[in-house]
């Protein structure tokens, strides 16, 4: 009688499944196992809305750690693209040096 629908309830009581005392008994036994799984229920959703919490903050904390590195190899790639332009202007000015002391 431990049922969570009352359907189950009505068909026993229409059919004469359960006398008076039963009835009683059988409605009692529903509202505690009724009672019981929403509790279930309701610890079961805190428990996974605190690990979604969790997932969704180590998911964010990963968006951060990319988003230096990417800044980072930002950062590299700036450099090596000044000290390349230095070295491509450098034989230049060495050049152009060469032929002013030359002449």
């Amino acid at each position: 009688m431990a049922q969570n629908s009352e359907f189950i309830l009505e068909l026993l009581t229409d059919y004469g499944m359960l006398d008076k005392a039963q009835r009683g008994l059988a409605t009692i036994v529903g509202v505690i196992c009724s009672s019981a799984w929403a509790l279930i229920g309701l610890g079961l959703f805190a428990a996974a809305s605190v690990r979604a919490k969790r997932i969704i903050h180590e998911h964010f904390a990963m968006l951060s750690e990319s988003e230096k590195m990417l800044a980072q190899e930002d950062e590299e790639l700036q450099r090596m693209d000044l000290q390349q332009q230095n070295l491509d202007s450098a034989p230049e000015n060495a050049l152009v040096g060469q032929g002013e002391s030359g002449a």
